[in-house]
């Protein structure tokens, strides 16, 4: 069933054909981040902006969003789109959190945009939004866009579900019919268009093609999904390797889960009285690990005798350098630090492998070579005066 799906497949050819040019959306780690799409949707929207498109692709995409809704869930008409100058018009990035607000002064009209790729409303945040907008610009006409993937309804009536396929139109309806725009823009444009086909909207030929070699080879693909690479572990693998090629850190534990390590310099006998937690018997620890921000790294004080975690804890919270979540002993473990994210959950979705070890390697270099030290040099005081525990010497 692999060689089926492997040779003389002309679906996955062409597959290959449409994924195989370069995007630089994609380079930049843009596929999924709703506030990159924004800051571009907001940069093609905006006349005022150097791409000199002026008005036309506002218009182009109001008009569209207008013909594909209901005649009065927007304040104006496909007519009035057409007719009107828009070349005044303003567009905010993050107003009071709203993702894109379009605001003509002209017409009186404000429309509020909300974009959503990878995540779902909360919080009534729309009605939030709305009330918000509408006592700014009290008196003006109001209308909503909830922009999603597929359309997805919205939570409040007054905002109007738009698809990326309608963007997507847009956008390539622009690059093919407007010869006036430079080179610069319409490659960018482009890029984009090409980007959406790629990830974002579900009916493109690129969308349907994977449905297509699905369907067919549903076997061989599932198998291959089960074997693929655990990126977490490849990262965690790696992060672990760094460690123990460098002969300033100790390598304590290392899983698919999470890396231990310490300085050298807290590799003492007084450190090593733990129980519980490292086999090692280090109490002081730093570890990576994985959560929904991704992969992160902190420093732990585990369990052990109550005097010597005492005694660093209350050097940590005496020192600048460390920023202990509490002040009070806790049971088994105190975090000294706040966790500092080394891959985003963006990163381990997005990037593929080489990105991934250089998105690692550039943190890495910086903590090795910044951070560490200032902290080493920072804990010496505490690491050379700890008390032994009960029944050392």
């Amino acid at each position: 069933m692999l060689e089926a799906f492997l040779i003389e497949n002309p679906e996955l050819e062409r597959l290959e054909q449409l994924l195989g040019e370069f995007n630089l959306f994609e380079a930049a780690g843009v596929v999924r981040q709703e506030l990159r799409h924004s800051d571009f949707l907001g940069f093609l929207l905006d006349p005022q902006q150097t791409h000199g498109l002026g008005d036309s692709f506002l218009t182009l995409f109001l008009r569209r969003v207008v013909q594909a809704s209901n005649l009065d869930d927007l304040p104006f008409s496909a007519i009035d789109v057409t007719l009107w100058d828009l070349s005044d018009t303003e567009v905010r990035r993050e107003w009071r959190n709203v993702d894109l607000l379009i605001v003509n002064r002209t017409h009186e009209f404000v429309i509020a945009v909300e974009n959503k790729i990878g995540t779902g409303e909360h919080s009534n945040q729309l009605q939030r939004y709305r009330e918000i907008v509408e006592r700014e610009f009290r008196g003006w006409r109001f209308g909503g866009l909830h922009l999603t993937p597929d359309g997805d309804q919205p939570s409040d009536s007054a905002f109007v579900p738009v698809s990326y396929e309608l963007v997507q139109k847009a956008v390539s309806t622009l690059v093919d019919g407007r010869s006036a725009i430079s080179e610069e823009v319409r490659t960018a444009v482009r890029h984009y268009d090409q980007l959406l086909q790629r990830h974002v909207v579900s009916d493109s030929e690129i969308a349907e093609l994977c449905r297509r070699i699905y369907r067919r080879h549903k076997r061989a693909l599932d198998l291959i999904f089960e074997h693929k690479p655990d990126r977490i572990a490849l990262a965690q693998e790696f992060i672990a390797s760094l460690v123990g090629e460098d002969s300033g850190l100790v390598l304590d534990q290392a899983a698919k889960s999470y890396v231990r390590f310490a300085p050298v310099e807290w590799d003492t006998e007084a450190l090593r009285q733990g129980a519980g937690w490292s086999s090692s018997g280090r109490m002081l620890l730093f570890e990576t690990f994985h959560d929904y921000r991704g992969i992160a790294v902190r420093l732990l004080l585990g369990p052990g005798p109550v005097n010597v975690r005492q005694h660093l804890l209350q050097s940590a919270v005496e020192s600048s350098s460390f920023h202990p979540s509490s002040g009070a002993l806790n049971r088994k473990w105190n975090y000294l630090l706040p966790a500092r994210v080394i891959l985003s959950a963006a990163d381990l979705d997005e990037l593929d492998e080489d990105a991934l070890y250089e998105r690692v390697r550039a943190f890495w270099t910086s903590f090795r070579s910044e951070r560490l030290p200032l902290l080493v040099a920072a804990f010496q005081g505490a690491i050379d005066t700890t008390p032994p525990g009960p029944g050392h010497e």
